[in-house]
């Protein structure tokens, strides 16, 4: 039988630990990119008719500068994953909101679409390089049994960047009676991200990685944070053992690489996963970001109406929209606990049902 290493024994410490509320705090901090990222998205789509207005952007430019946000974020988090693996956990997760505020500064103070289309991007950067960073994080510092409802709550967190995002805009446009209002808009988001980047700045390392680079001093206080209670025997443990053959152990382990996904052992759920994202992430991009221009060109404020007023109108229709779709995230979330009695098959298959029948 083979010999369990500390790594191994830490582990198994962390995941029959409670959760402290160092852990619960950590894990606020770490739904920061996908807070943002509902937020971006409802942001941009109540700011654009000022943007058309202000601007005179054509059909084409406005889809640009509305796919520069989804297009930033599908760069940010192929560069994500790798660099967090390299640098850290905690960097990556500062470093992608201070991009996200250079993305939103540049946004704001723009002066034409080149300029907001870089904004954007810069935004959807960050926005992608968080996803994959903070949802590693959050599993290598919170224990087993909360792991999965935490990792679904974060999730959820989009629709609350997305219903805050509507409580900034409607007050904004019914406070500010001006056509630079979009600029606003675009800088609260900014100010967002610099909260979440002086929130994150007290959080420890994932104790995980710093064990995979042999930096096990460091690793033993991380571990010490997230289990207080449990100091005695971190100590014990890592007193114990000797860095040289923790270090082999470390070394041993290898990563498999993201082509086992496609394997022919899990192509199959491969596939049964992101086709699911794909179609919600059409809807969420692709018809969400775009919601207040059509219902603003359906002109349901009447025809004298000035720009403000008819983006006041639309924002306040895409709101009813926005609360149909947050119900049902948090619907999601609060499931998913069902999910390690009954298994996540069944709860797949309900998935794929309901897309069905909303089509």
């Amino acid at each position: 039988m083979a010999e369990i290493t500390l790594q191994q024994r830490l582990t198994l410490l962390l995941d029959g630990s409670p959760l402290t509320p160092t852990q619960r705090w950590l894990w606020v901090f770490s739904t920061g990119g996908t807070l943002l990222d509902g937020f971006g998205i409802f942001v941009l789509g109540v700011a654009m008719p000022l943007i058309i207005a202000q601007f005179h952007l054509t059909p084409d430019v406005v889809g640009l500068i509305g796919a520069s946000l989804v297009l930033g974020a599908v760069f940010g988090a192929g560069l994500g994953g790798p660099m967090a693996d390299y640098l850290g956990r905690k960097p990556l997760m500062l470093v992608d909101m201070i991009i996200i505020c250079a993305g939103a500064a540049a946004s704001a103070l723009a002066n034409g679409a080149v300029m907001l289309f870089i904004g954007q991007f810069l935004v959807g950067v960050g926005v992608g390089v968080d996803f994959p960073v903070s949802s590693s994080y959050v599993s290598e510092v919170l224990p087993k049994r909360s792991r999965a409802r935490s990792m679904v709550a974060t999730i959820a967190c989009q629709s609350v960047g997305m219903l805050l995002a509507a409580a900034v805009t409607l007050a904004l446009l019914k406070t500010v009676n001006s056509a630079q209002n979009w600029r606003l808009f675009l800088a609260t988001e900014g100010a967002i991200a610099l909260l979440f980047f002086l929130l994150r700045l007290s959080e420890p390392h994932s104790s995980h990685w710093l064990m995979s680079r042999g930096r096990f001093a460091e690793a033993t206080e991380s571990f010490i944070r997230l289990m207080p209670e449990q100091r005695q025997v971190v100590l014990q443990l890592t007193g114990n053992a000797g860095n040289q053959s923790l270090a082999t152990s470390v070394a041993s382990a290898t990563s498999p690489g993201i082509a086992i996904l496609f394997s022919r052992a899990y192509r199959a759920r491969t596939v049964l996963v992101a086709a699911p994202w794909f179609l919600m992430d059409i809807a969420t991009y692709g018809v969400g970001l775009f919601t207040p221009i059509i219902l603003s060109a359906i002109d349901t404020s009447g025809l004298t109406a000035g720009a403000i007023t008819h983006d006041l109108a639309a924002t306040g229709e895409a709101v009813q929209s926005i609360c149909s779709c947050s119900s049902a995230s948090f619907l999601e979330s609060g499931r998913c606990q069902s999910s390690d009695a009954s298994g996540c098959r069944p709860l797949v298959s309900l998935a794929w049902l309901a897309l069905c029948c909303c089509s």
